[in-house]
C-alpha cells in the first residue's frame, strides 16, 4: 500500500512515525564516539614513581593483577586518556597538552632541559613534589621499586627560582589544608620558598605556601608540595559517603580541575 492510498489521519501518523525514527537514527549517530556530539577525552601524560598506573609489586604480579586498576587511575580515566610516561619521549605527541608528574623519578640534565623546553613552548604540567612521602609500600626503604621518599626535582625548582622545604613541625603530620578555597587532606607536606630570581620562569607562591604556580614561556606549571593527597585513604569517602560514591575530601576534585583547566 502506498502512502497516498492511506486515509488522512493514518497517513499523518505513519509520516510522523517515520520522521521520529529517522530523527532517532540521526541522534544515535551524532552521539556515537568519534562524532562531533562527543568530545574526545584530553590526553594526560602521567609520570610517577608511585603505583598509580599499575598495582605495586613485581612485574609478574603486575601481569597477574592486570585487571586491578589503582583508584587514582580509575578516577582520572573518567575524564582523561592516560598516557603512561616512563620517559619524556611521550612529549613528542602533539596531542598532549598537559602532564601530571606525581613524585616522578629523578630526571637527567638533558631531560630537565626537554621538560622546560616543552613547557616553554606551550605545554602545561602539574607537579606533585613531596619532601617526605608517607605512602605505604610493601618494599623496604632503599628498594628501587618503592616510591621515592623525597622529590628529586630540586635542580628544576632552583632553576625556576623555588626551593622545596619540609618544616620540622610538618613531619608525619596529616591535616586539612585550604588550597584554592578547597579543603585538601595532606600528609607531611612541604612548603615553597623563593630561591632567587629566575630568568626563565615567573613563579608565585600562594598562601599557604604548599602551592606555587609558574609561568614558563608560553606554558604553565602548577606545583603542590605534597603527593600523599593521592593516597586512597585521604580522598575516598567513608561510611555512607563511600557507599554513595562521594569523596571524603576535595583532593581529586582539586587535581581534576587544575588538569582540565590546563588541558583547554
Amino acid at each position: 500500500m502506498k502512502l497516498q492510498e492511506i486515509d488522512g489521519p493514518l497517513r499523518w501518523r505513519v509520516a510522523i512515525g517515520a520522521a521520529v525514527l529517522f530523527g532517532g537514527i540521526l541522534f544515535l549517530l551524532w552521539m556515537s564516539p568519534g562524532q562531533t556530539g562527543e568530545s574526545a577525552k584530553p590526553k594526560l601524560a602521567l609520570m610517577t614513581s608511585m603505583p598509580l598506573i599499575w598495582p605495586e609489586g613485581e612485574v609478574a604480579d603486575a601481569i597477574k593483577n592486570a585487571d586491578e586498576v589503582p583508584a587514582v587511575k580509575q578516577r582520572l580515566e573518567q575524564k582523561f586518556e592516560i598516557i603512561p610516561a616512563d620517559d619524556l619521549d611521550v612529549l613528542n605527541n602533539a596531542d598532549i597538552k598537559v602532564m601530571l608528574m606525581a613524585q616522578p623519578r629523578a630526571l637527567t640534565p638533558a631531560e630537565l632541559v626537554r621538560l622546560e623546553d616543552w613547557v616553554g613552548a606551550g605545554g602545561n604540567v602539574v607537579i606533585l613534589a613531596d619532601p617526605a612521602l608517607q605512602w605505604e609500600s610493601s618494599f623496604p626503604l632503599g628498594d628501587p621499586r618503592r616510591p621515592l621518599f623525597t622529590s628529586m626535582l630540586s635542580p628544576l625548582f632552583a632553576h625556576w627560582g623555588l626551593a622545596l622545604t619540609l618544616p620540622m613541625d610538618q613531619q608525619d603530620v596529616q591535616k586539612a589544608v585550604e588550597v584554592d578555597e578547597m579543603q585538601l587532606q595532606l600528609a607531611a607536606y612541604g612548603l615553597w620558598q623563593n630561591a632567587g630570581a629566575s630568568k626563565v620562569a615567573d613563579c608565585k607562591i600562594a598562601d599557604p605556601a604548599v602551592l606555587a604556580s609558574c609561568d614558563v614561556g608560553k606554558g604553565r606549571a602548577i606545583l603542590l608540595a605534597d603527593a600523599d593527597l593521592l593516597a586512597t585513604e585521604l580522598w575516598t569517602g567513608t561510611g555512607l559517603g563511600s557507599f554513595l560514591g562521594s569523596d571524603g575530601s576535595a583532593n581529586m576534585n582539586w587535581l581534576e580541575e587544575r588538569l582540565l583547566d590546563l588541558a583547554k
